[in-house]
C-alpha cells in the first residue's frame, strides 16, 4: 500500500507566493516556533531541503534563490557539529524560462525536506500553479545580477572572522613596505589579488569536475576533508611560529641572489598571502555568496568560471582600491619598534585560526586521531622553535610533518573501518523479515534513524555504536534491524504510520508477545535497552 506523504508532514506550512515586490513568485515556508528545517546547504549533519521542477509543463530553465539560512554549532556525539537551518516565515524565490512564451507554464513542484523540534521528520509536499503567458517570471535575475552579488558577497568576506587573522599579515607587509615606490606597492596589491582569484579559480575548476562526476558541491565543501582541514592548521601554525621569531625562512645564499634577479620575491609572498586569505575564507558564509554559488552550481561550466572569478575580485577589491589610489596608504603608521609587538599580536590572531580549524577537524575525526594530530602539532613547533643544523632540522621537519598528516588518518580510517563492521551487523528493514522473526519467536530490536536527523546521531554514538552493547544483544541472539529514512522509503514510512509514530529517532523491540514492538524513549540510554530486554525474557519464563 503506497502512503501520501501529507500523511507524515511536519506542522511547516508551504505554499507557493507572490514575492514582496509582487514581482516574481517563490516558496514561502511558515516554519511554527520550536521547529526548524535544514537549510539547502549541507552542515556537518541534516537533511538537505530539495525543490525538484522536473515534471513542470513548459518550463525551460529555472532558478533557485536561497535565502541565508541560520547555523548553530553544538557539542555532540563527541564532537563539533555545525547546522544549518531554516526558521520563521521563509521565502525562496524562484525564476523559470519557458520553452514556449506564447503557452503558459504549469509548475509542479516537489519539495523534500527534514524538520525538527524534539524529533525529527523527513517531508515532502508536492504544489502546482500556472504562469500566464506574458507574466513578469523573476526573468530579472540575470548573470550580470549575480556577478554584482558575487562582488558584493566577496567583498564582504574581507570582514569575515576567518579571514582577518591572515589580512592582518597583509597590513603588517604594507606597513613595513610604506616607504617604497608607488610602483612597487601597487605591484604587490595586484600581486595579491591575483593570489586571491588564483584560488577562487582553483576551486571553480575542482567544483567542476565534482559536479560532472555527480558529487554535490556547495561553497566551502573542500572543507569536508580533514586531510585539507590538517594542512591549514600546519601553515599557520608556520606562518605564527615565524612571526613570533621562533624561526626565520632564510634561503641559501647562491638560490637567494638568483630568485633576486628572476623576481621581487615580496611579490611572491603577496601573490600566497592572497591564495592562502581565499582559501580561509571558503567555510565563512558570509551574505550574497550562497547566493552567488548557488546561482553557479545551478548553471553550466562558465557560468562557475565567471561567478567564482567575480567572487575572488570581489574580495580583492580592497586591494584594487589602493593601488589605484596609492596615496591612502600614507595614513598607515611608519615602521618601527610597534612592530615587534604588532607581530606578536598577529602570531596570536593566527594560533587562534588554527584553534578554530581544530575544532572543524574535531566534528570530522574521532578524539584519538585529534590528539595524535596534536602532538604532531606540537613536535613542529618545537622543531620550528629549536636552533640545529639545517639539514638535520629540515629532516626533522619534513618527518615531523609526513607523520602528522599520515598517522591520525590511518587511526581514523582504522576506525571508521570498525563502524563499518558494526553497521554490517544490522540487517536492512524488511517488514516481511521483520514479521517471519517474530512468528519464529525471535526477539528484534528496530532502530530507526536517518543521517539528517541529530538525535539519531546522539544515539547512535553515546548508545547504539557500544561494541559491548552489541556484543550483548548478539549473545542474547537478539535480531538486529535498521530502518535508514536518509531518503525517502515508502516501506518504512509506512510501517511507523501504521504505528502513528510520526517522527525518528524510533527504537523498539519486538518479539511473539509483543509484535508491535515496546518502544523505548527518544533519547537511549544503554540501560533502557538491557532493561527492556530483561524484562522481556522475564516474562518468558514466567509463562
Amino acid at each position: 500500500m503506497a502512503v501520501s506523504a501529507a500523511k507524515h508532514t511536519s506542522p511547516v506550512k508551504v505554499e507557493f507566493a507572490k514575492a514582496s515586490d509582487e514581482n516574481g513568485i517563490g516558496i514561502r515556508l511558515f516554519i511554527p516556533k520550536g521547529w526548524k528545517v535544514y537549510a539547502h546547504e549541507r552542515g556537518d549533519t541534516g537533511m538537505v531541503m530539495k525543490i525538484d521542477l522536473s515534471k513542470s509543463e513548459n518550463l525551460k530553465s529555472h532558478e533557485a534563490i536561497w535565502p541565508p539560512f541560520k547555523s548553530v554549532h553544538e557539542e555532540l556525539t563527541g564532537k563539533k557539529m555545525t547546522i544549518h537551518y531554516y526558521e520563521g516565515e521563509t521565502f525562496i524565490p524562484l525564476t523559470f524560462t519557458a520553452q514556449d512564451k506564447k503557452n503558459p507554464i504549469n509548475i509542479k513542484a516537489y519539495i523534500e525536506f527534514g524538520a525538527c523540534a524534539e524529533y525529527c521528520v523527513m517531508d515532502f509536499r508536492e504544489l502546482e500553479t500556472t504562469i500566464a503567458p506574458g507574466s513578469n517570471l523573476g526573468g530579472g535575475t540575470s548573470l550580470f545580477y549575480i556577478i554584482l552579488i558575487a562582488i558584493a558577497g566577496g567583498l564582504i568576506l574581507n570582514i569575515m572572522p576567518c579571514v582577518l587573522p591572515v589580512l592582518s599579515l597583509k597590513f603588517f607587509s604594507l606597513v613595513k613596505h610604506s616607504g617604497r615606490s608607488r610602483a612597487h606597492i601597487s605591484r604587490n596589491l595586484i600581486a595579491t589579488v591575483a593570489g586571491i582569484v588564483f584560488s577562487f579559480m582553483v576551486l571553480a575548476a575542482v567544483t567542476i569536475a565534482l559536479k560532472d562526476t555527480g558529487e554535490a558541491v556547495g561553497w566551502g565543501f573542500h572543507f569536508q576533508e580533514p586531510a585539507f582541514i590538517m594542512f591549514l592548521v600546519m601553515v599557520l601554525i608556520i606562518f605564527a611560529s615565524n612571526l613570533w621569531g621562533n624561526f626565520e625562512i632564510n634561503l641559501p645564499v647562491w638560490l637567494n641572489h638568483r630568485v633576486s634577479k628572476i623576481s621581487d620575491s615580496s611579490l611572491n609572498n603577496s601573490f600566497l598571502s592572497g591564495a592562502f586569505a581565499a582559501l580561509l575564507a571558503t567555510p565563512c558564509t558570509a551574505p550574497f555568496v550562497t547566493t552567488a554559488v548557488a546561482f553557479a552550481i545551478s548553471q553550466g561550466d562558465a557560468e562557475i568560471l565567471i561567478i567564482f572569478f567575480f567572487l575572488g575580485i570581489g574580495m580583492g577589491m580592497p586591494y584594487i582600491a589602493a593601488a589605484l589610489f596609492p596615496q591612502v596608504l600614507h595614513l598607515l603608521p611608519k615602521p618601527g619598534a610597534w612592530m615587534i609587538t604588532a607581530k606578536k599580536i598577529f602570531a596570536i590572531m593566527l594560533l587562534l585560526t588554527a584553534v578554530w580549524l581544530l575544532s572543524v577537524l574535531h566534528g570530522q575525526m574521532s578524539l584519538k586521531p585529534l590528539l595524535i594530530f596534536i602532538g604532531s602539532l606540537i613536535l613542529l613547533k618545537f622543531g620550528l622553535f629549536q636552533k640545529m643544523n639545517v639539514k638535520f632540522k629540515t629532516l626533522f621537519l619534513c618527518l615531523v610533518i609526513a607523520l602528522g598528516f599520515a598517522m591520525p588518518l590511518m587511526a581514523n580510517n582504522a576506525i571508521e573501518i570498525e563502524k563499518k563492521i558494526l553497521n554490517s551487523l544490522w540487517e536492512k528493514f524488511d517488514e516481511a523479515k521483520l514479521e517471519a522473526y517474530i512468528a519464529q519467536e525471535k526477539i528484534v530490536f528496530l532502530d530507526a534513524t536517518a543521517d539528517w536527523c541529530l538525535t539519531c546521531k546522539v544515539n547512535k554514538f553515546l548508545v547504539l555504536d557500544d561494541v559491548e552493547l552489541i556484543k550483548y544483544l548478539k549473545e542474547k541472539n537478539v535480531i538486529l534491524m535498521r530502518a535508514d529514512l536518509t531518503h525517502k522509503d515508502p516501506e518504512v514510512l509506512n510501517f511507523l504510520y501504521k504505528r502513528n509514530i510520526s517522527g525518528i529517532p524510533y527504537d523498539a523491540f519486538f518479539s511473539l508477545k509483543n509484535p508491535e514492538g515496546i518502544a523505548l524513549p527518544t533519547i537511549l540510554r544503554r540501560h533502557y535497552i538491557t532493561d527492556a530486554l530483561e524484562s522481556m525474557h522475564r516474562l518468558k519464563n514466567v509463562e
